[in-house]
């Protein structure tokens, strides 16, 4: 997993923690002004290599380098200014081309409506697209879904929808993609893009690990004590050894947790569906009717989508912390 952030405003490289995804390191180039300001976040989950980094001194872009899973790419992240948008891209692509020969996978806010149905034939839209192909580079949601209407980014000055982000990828990486999403527009004015890629062979190896969520919902630590308490009453055979029961009690007991962790999450991830459509009903009805009301009940459903959001970062950071803890004093990794 990695980010492209925009509008950073600042911040130096650094190693920030990802609650349920583990560690991870910025690059940034924060620039001089507050509007400006990018960023590259890879989480310590994905095999990355660095080989070199390029900042821009504005802070409208920055390129890093490296292998990552076995393939060689540049990673940018770009943030082009709201005039010359296609004059300055196409510098920003040329530095990019320079700077390295390998596979590019670029995120950014682009400041032009890449958006299918709105945009005019001889819109910037199209002069966008066919500038990243010189490049041999494609936008991944023009090219996906070529007549969606989906957006990104809500001016509440003007009240107009627009898809102002995207992500563009060589052409030669296309097969790598698995999937694509434009998430909701919550805390910014900007919805986050998402793409599914992977990128050359992932093994990855799994050890379950108890999740705290599991006692702070007190109908699961109910179903989970019943459980325990109902295994030792049917197993009294003293012919079965105590190191054999006990050990008979944590695999099912496992079994139960993951049971009810996969129900806990679908509830909320449920909610989470119902309250994001919610929301998406309402703002078709803003976009259509330009209504206070329903402008009104759009903040309300957001809102209460925020409060969601931050229950599930909440338990997430439990979770983290309960890690740390629990490595405390010690390396986290195995040494050669």
């Amino acid at each position: 997993m990695w980010f492209f952030l925009q509008e950073s405003y600042n911040g130096g490289e650094r190693e920030v923690n990802f609650p349920g995804f583990g560690k991870g390191k910025i690059y940034f180039a924060p620039g001089s002004a507050k509007s400006r300001g990018v960023g590259i976040v890879i989480s310590s989950k994905v095999d990355f290599v660095e080989s070199k980094v390029l900042r821009d001194k504005n802070g409208r872009f920055i390129f890093v380098q490296g292998h990552m899973e076995g393939e060689s790419v540049a990673l940018a992240s770009i943030y082009l200014p709201n005039v010359q948008q296609l004059n300055v891209l196409y510098r920003y692509l040329q530095k990019l081309e320079k700077f390295s020969p390998h596979t590019k996978i670029v995120g950014g806010d682009f400041n032009i409506n890449l958006q299918g149905k709105n945009s005019p034939k001889k819109g910037k839209a199209v002069k966008f697209k066919k500038m990243c192909g010189k490049f041999g580079l494609v936008e991944l949601w023009m090219e996906m879904f070529s007549n969606d209407n989906s957006y990104s980014f809500y001016s509440g000055s003007h009240g107009t929808y627009s898809r102002l982000d995207g992500i563009l990828i060589s052409q030669e990486a296309r097969n790598w993609v698995q999937g694509m999403d434009i998430g909701m527009i919550k805390i910014t004015d900007h919805a986050p893009i998402s793409a599914f890629l992977q990128v050359g062979h992932i093994n990855r190896s799994y050890i379950w690990k108890f999740n705290p969520w599991l006692v702070a919902d007190e109908h699961s630590k109910c179903k989970i004590k019943k459980a325990i308490e109902r295994y030792f009453e049917e197993n009294q055979d003293p012919g079965i050894s105590l190191t054999t029961r006990w050990e008979a009690m944590k695999a099912t007991i496992r079994g139960v947790c993951i049971q009810n962790l996969v129900e806990l999450k679908r509830g909320e991830n449920k909610r989470i569906r119902e309250v994001e459509e919610e929301v998406r009903i309402l703002e078709g009805k803003f976009r259509e009717f330009k209504r206070k009301k329903d402008k009104e009940q759009m903040i309300k459903k957001r809102e209460e989508l925020n409060v969601l959001d931050i229950n599930r970062t909440t338990l997430k950071l439990w979770y983290s912390k309960q890690r740390y803890y629990e490595y405390e004093g010690k390396g986290g990794k195995i040494l050669a």
